[in-house]
């Protein structure tokens, strides 16, 4: 009996869907992650320090600054990574038979570098606007959402 298959079109969704939802929940941490990593080798403040910080002169609302990019970061590349993968692994499965590791390393490797390209931009916006916050105000580019940060690419 052959095991039932999940329609092509399902793993990009099922992938954009869950990487979505993890990244509503992670988006926080990153942000804090991303700003520490701003601050250069040079500065030397705790985790809770820059928690505090956000906090302070942003409000709770500021941990899901950039929380737009992130969102669109996992419809474009964890959706065409993993909905590529599926579908590169169905296409041999097809005509080639069960993939060796190496065959499935390969068509990881293809994945995952058609998910980056998809993704780029995404991940471009995201970094910029989880940094906009800890920018003096007057050198802020005030996103409004992902769209208005990818069109903007060529202020520096």
């Amino acid at each position: 009996m052959a095991e039932p298959q999940i329609p092509r079109w399902a793993n990009f969704i099922l992938g954009g869907c869950s990487g979505m939802m993890a990244a509503s929940v992670v988006h926080p941490a990153d942000l804090v992650k991303t700003r520490m990593q701003l601050l250069g080798p040079k500065v030397k403040l705790s985790t809770m320090t820059v928690v505090q910080r956000i906090a302070r002169k942003e409000g709770i609302l500021g941990f899901y600054s950039g929380l737009s990019a992130s969102l669109c970061r996992q419809a474009t590349y964890t959706a065409g990574r993993t909905g590529c993968f599926y579908s590169l692994l169905d296409f041999y499965k097809g005509h080639y038979g069960n993939p060796s590791f190496v065959a499935k390393l390969c068509l990881a490797s293809i994945a995952g570098s058609v998910g980056a390209v998809v993704g780029n931009p995404a991940e471009i916006a995201l970094i910029r606007m989880t940094a906009d916050g800890q920018m003096p105000p007057e050198k802020r580019r005030n996103y409004k959402n992902v769209i208005d940060a990818i069109f903007r690419f060529n202020e520096i």
